[in-house]
């Protein structure tokens, strides 16, 4: 035992480790530890002005993204190394396609003309560990958490290092790693390389910042690449996720039949057992949605667009087109489709104090959306004190009796009201596409 004490106090105290360690217990120590912002006064109480939607702006564009396969280092029985032409790694071509071509166009239907993504793609390098020394946790909270968080800085630290000298990796706004296995193997299908205050600051062999980094396995689905872009291009201010996780840390955590992990083994439910508060209108909700997901016409996972909740926070809504409904006010609204860019008005905005607010969308089966399950008039409603991962937005759902938020917008003549916040949302007509709604707000 003594022996064993001594090899962890001189494994610790080795420079490196060290800071490594020192780091982690710092982020357990932070409000809400590696996985959640939790509230702190500041954000508990951001003060007026900030819970106006006026305060975000879209990213710098272009974005420029560099793209990193990753082969683990795979050992024959006789000891000698796999090689990577020998190793069950997908083509460049393909990666490609899913990073170069499907991630651009994602975000050009979001928002056409303001985030353009310039993507490199570079060779598959070799890493020196084998994939159990850097495999992570699907899971958000769990008591390995140490070992998981020193498992993805060895990852991170290493794949940069592969390509030092080859590429400047701070001249670029993100790196997008792509481990080559499967998310089984890899012990989920990623991560954006991030903790409660901000995204964690590493440098390469030869003194290169590294920019915000995405880690997803090959065989992850796609959706949840532009979901964890978007966390990359919102960063972070006063210590804060822009666009936050809007499923469930908690649910994510839970072990059993409809774990996070179920989704890509078998399961059919998973996606939406961890998306409990927003369901499938948001690709920071649930990512992505299942095609024909009970029948043998299962299609795989689609993609879907982001309520305006997440496109405010990007930017990607002109002030223009924001209809502010205050206390004491009645207005008729005709409500454009959010996912039409040269519209009026795409979003209604009712604030009730310095960091709640009601946002009134119109959700059209077309275009980015065209897989949501129905369309509709969706009510949200915000409360900026409550940390990333833990229900920042909340649909209102204007029937629950369908499950996992499925029919969850208000069709024409039928009502909201919350007599409590002296609220009346009343969808009066349907003009085309557009929504006509009477907006009561008593005093």
């Amino acid at each position: 035992m003594a022996g064993r004490i001594f090899s962890f106090v001189r494994f610790m105290f080795r420079p490196r480790n060290f800071i490594l360690f020192g780091s982690f217990i710092l982020l357990l120590a932070a409000p809400g530890g590696l996985a959640a912002a939790a509230p702190d006064p500041a954000g508990a109480s951001p003060g007026l002005a900030l819970a106006k939607p006026d305060r975000w702006s879209a990213p710098k564009s272009p974005q420029r993204i560099l793209v990193v396969p990753l082969a683990f280092s795979r050992k024959k029985a006789d000891g000698t190394v796999v090689s990577i032409a020998d190793q069950n790694l997908q083509s460049l071509d393909e990666i490609r396609q899913r990073y170069a071509i499907d991630l651009v166009d994602y975000f050009r239907q979001i928002s056409p003309g303001k985030i353009e993504i310039e993507v490199t793609v570079t060779g598959w390098v070799m890493l020196p560990k084998s994939v159990d020394e850097y495999r992570m946790n699907f899971r958000i909270y769990h008591p390995d958490r140490l070992k998981t968080w020193l498992n993805q800085v060895a990852l991170v630290r290493d794949g940069a290092n592969a390509i030092d000298g080859a590429y400047d990796v701070s001249a670029y706004d993100a790196l997008m790693m792509v481990p080559g296995c499967s998310s089984l193997e890899f012990g989920g299908s990623g991560y954006v390389f991030r903790h409660a205050k901000g995204f964690p600051v590493l440098w390469t062999r030869s003194g290169k910042r590294l920019p915000p980094v995405d880690v997803h396995a090959q065989t992850t689905p796609f959706p949840s690449l532009p979901h964890s872009l978007a966390h990359i291009m919102g960063g972070y201010r006063d210590g804060r996720v822009v666009v936050p996780d809007l499923f469930s840390f908690e649910a994510r955590s839970t072990p059993g039949p409809y774990s996070y992990a179920n989704q890509y083994v078998g399961g059919d439910r998973a996606m939406q057992y961890i998306s409990p508060h927003a369901g499938p209108w948001d690709i920071m909700s649930q990512h992505g949605i299942k095609i024909h997901p009970w029948t043998s016409l299962f299609q795989g996972i689609a993609v879907q667009g982001m309520t305006s909740f997440t496109r405010l926070r990007l930017g990607l809504v002109q002030q223009s087109q924001i209809c502010t409904v205050e206390r004491g006010d009645t207005k008729e609204v005709l409500l454009n489709p959010l996912t039409r860019h040269d519209v009026k008005t795409s979003v209604i905005y009712l604030p009730l104090d310095n960091a709640r607010y009601y946002l009134i969308e119109n959700r059209q089966v077309e275009g980015i959306d065209k897989h949501l399950p129905t369309d509709g008039v969706l009510i949200l409603k915000v409360d900026e004190s409550v940390p990333d991962g833990h229900g920042p937005v909340r649909l209102i759902d204007a029937h629950p009796q369908a499950h996992f938020f499925s029919q969850a917008p208000f069709k024409v003549g039928e009502q909201y009201q919350n007599g409590e916040e002296k609220i009346s949302v009343k969808v009066i007509g349907k003009e085309g596409a557009d929504y006509r709604l009477e907006i009561r707000r008593g005093m």
